[in-house]
């Protein structure tokens, strides 16, 4: 691989926003996973959601 090879991969990496190039600096993102649990698109929300939010506010 040359080196306008990795410039070009580098180049389009930055453009997808896979990573970010700053001063000369490559900043790395790491994945995010994001798994849905729950299937129904028409649940809504009960008492018991509540009350946990607000234990934790």
């Amino acid at each position: 691989m040359t080196t306008e090879e990795i410039e070009d991969a580098l180049f389009h990496l930055s453009r997808i926003e896979a990573l970010k190039i700053e001063g000369g600096f490559m900043v790395v993102y790491n994945a995010l996973t994001i798994e849905r649990l729950e299937k129904d698109n028409k649940k809504r929300y009960k008492v018991e959601d509540y009350q946990r939010l607000e234990q934790y506010f």
